[in-house]
């Protein structure tokens, strides 16, 4: 279901502008069973009582992108200091691309798990596959170094 949701919006042709110069014009066409109506109200937010919170980012004292950016920075940090400087490109050019074929692997897999299972089921997939990826990293790194 997922699968097909995202497929959904990223093969669907794209839509024409309803708004046209001539009025009479545009009362006469047909309404499109994919246009939206203009006076469409947006659909309110689920309230949240007072003292909830919506969730753990808002706990941590630091905002989750701050966390984030220092990872990378430290990362590419690292990188630079160990890396001879005629090889940065290749290794940041390595790194980047796999990243980025990573995490499209991991969207399709992860919507092709949601719609065989349940969403317990891929989550706690994603954390294995995690913590195998950590642990085959980290035996890298031990056998290298």
């Amino acid at each position: 279901m997922a699968l097909r949701a995202i497929a959904g919006q990223v093969f669907q042709p794209a839509r024409a502008a309803t708004a046209t110069a001539d009025p009479a014009a545009a009362e006469s066409a047909p309404a499109r069973a994919d246009s939206v109506p203009a006076e469409a109200e947006p659909v309110p937010a689920e309230p949240v009582p007072a003292g909830a919170e919506r969730n753990a980012a808002e706990r941590s004292p630091t905002p989750q992108g701050t966390r984030i950016a220092a990872m990378d920075v430290a990362a590419n940090t690292l990188i630079q200091r160990s890396v001879p400087a005629r090889m940065l490109g290749r290794v940041f050019g390595s790194l980047y691309g796999a990243i980025g074929v990573a995490v499209a692997l991991s969207y399709l897999g992860g919507g092709l798990l949601l719609d065989l299972t349940d969403p317990r089921t891929a989550l706690v997939a994603a954390g294995a596959g995690g913590l195998i990826a950590t642990a085959a990293t980290a035996l890298a790194l031990r056998r290298s170094g």
